[in-house]
Parts: structure tokens; C-alpha cells; sequence
């Protein structure tokens, strides 16, 4: 009886502190609140747009393999944790959700691609009958070598029906994305992400697997989120001293 009080003492070490620091490493150090969504954008209220912020624009030279549109079909959440209700999750669940994104606007004289991070910058996605847009107010890289990129961001959700634009749900999302190259000439993305609701209280987080397949080869882009490119870059490249890699 001794002997199975103390197996089972024993298990009671080991597990707890395990399970407890499994629940939600928050490898990133992301807060557990971050600002509440201006009033006009919670639920109920119609959309009529995002409030105008100040545009923000960094340049990043990025490998090859990163370059171009890639799509995933679906994500997989490989742990979860919902904050209402304390539960959390580690059996893999897939859900179909397309998701699309593009690297690489520029390429230097020496052939170089580079990618231009801007906040703001809004893209929609059908969601059922809703339409999710998406706001990335704040963004900057983390890290960007051969091996991989990760990029860290804060963004805006707006659910509203279309026929309407009444606004069925909003929360920000606060994620940091890691992009690998594989064998297979895919992409992959491990993403850690958290999900605050309207009033800016912690409701989710979630790992989350994707897998994208190159759509389009890389193309230069002279205008995005509505900035002119060419000179931002020219301007950038001046500023490191690079002025030979100036190609236009």
C-alpha cells in the first residue's frame, strides 16, 4: 500500500507541473490583454471601414525559396487553449480555411528580392456567409535567414455580413509566424497565435500548422496597401549606403 501511495505521489510530481506548463507556453511573450477595438467596430455596429493610420514601411531582403504567392487549403491546430473555460486541447484538429500570401515586391541590381512589411494593410476573406477583413496594424521581422523567416504581427478581425455590413463579431489577433522551406518545394508554417476579443481580454491560443504550394512566381509589384514601391525602396537602399543595388 506504501509502495502504491508513493508510485502514485511520484506521478502527481511529474505530470502536474508538466501539464501546467504545457497548457499555454506563450513561447513569444505576448501580453494577456491588449487594447480594446474602437467602439464602432464591435459587434452589432455596421462596418463602414477601418479608422486611417499612419502607414508604416520596412524592407527586408528575403531567400529565394520565399519568394511568391502561396495558398493552403486548410490549417491544422495541433493545441489550443480557451481562456473562458480553462480547457485545452493537443488532439489535432484540421479545419478548411484558405488562406493566401505573397512575398517578394522588388529585386535589386544584383538580383536580389525584397519584401516591404506595411501596416496598415487590410485583405478580405470569405468566411461562410461573412466577410472576414483583416487589418495588420503592426508587423516586423523577427527573424529572416536561409533557413527561415519569422514574422510577428498584430491584426484587426472585422466579421460583417455583406448584405447588410452589420458587424457580427471583431477581436485582434496577435500571432508570430515561422516560414520553412521543405523538400517537396512547399512552404510550411508553424504559427503560435492569440486571440483577443472586442474589449481586448484574452480569449484563445492556438498552434497552427500550415502547408501552402507556390501558385505564382515571384512578380515585381510597383504599388501595394497604396504606397509607390520603387521610390520607398530607392530611399531605403540610400539609407544603408547601398546605392549600388539600385536598380531602377
Amino acid at each position: 500500500m506504501i509502495r502504491v501511495i508513493s508510485i502514485f505521489l511520484v506521478l502527481i510530481v511529474c505530470v502536474l507541473p508538466a501539464c501546467a506548463e504545457e497548457k499555454d507556453p506563450n513561447p513569444f511573450n505576448m501580453p494577456d490583454s491588449v487594447m480594446a477595438l474602437p467602439r464602432k467596430l464591435h459587434a452589432g455596429q455596421p462596418f463602414m471601414g477601418y479608422p486611417e493610420l499612419k502607414p508604416q514601411i520596412k524592407w527586408f531582403a528575403i531567400p529565394p525559396w520565399l519568394a511568391g504567392t502561396w495558398k493552403s487549403n486548410e490549417q491544422r491546430l495541433t493545441r489550443t487553449v480557451d481562456y473562458e473555460s480553462g480547457a485545452w486541447y493537443t488532439i489535432p484538429k484540421v479545419e478548411a480555411a484558405v488562406h493566401e500570401v505573397t512575398f517578394g515586391d522588388l529585386k535589386d541590381a544584383d538580383g536580389q528580392q525584397w519584401y516591404a512589411l506595411i501596416s496598415p494593410e487590410i485583405f478580405d476573406y470569405q468566411k461562410d456567409r461573412f466577410i472576414d477583413t483583416q487589418n495588420t496594424i503592426s508587423v516586423k521581422m523577427l527573424e529572416c535567414s536561409a533557413e527561415h523567416v519569422m514574422i510577428w504581427s498584430r491584426t484587426f478581425h472585422i466579421l460583417y455580413n455583406p448584405a447588410g455590413r452589420q458587424i457580427a463579431n471583431s477581436y485582434t489577433e496577435e500571432s508570430v509566424c515561422d516560414y520553412q522551406p521543405t523538400t517537396s518545394g512547399r512552404l510550411m508554417c508553424n504559427k503560435y497565435a492569440r486571440l483577443y476579443d472586442a474589449y481586448g481580454d484574452l480569449k484563445m491560443s492556438a498552434y497552427i500548422l500550415r502547408t501552402y504550394v507556390l501558385t505564382k512566381q515571384f512578380g515585381q509589384n510597383n504599388v501595394r496597401a497604396g504606397i509607390e514601391l520603387i521610390p520607398s525602396l530607392t530611399s531605403h537602399l540610400q539609407y544603408i549606403g547601398r546605392h549600388d543595388l539600385i536598380a531602377w
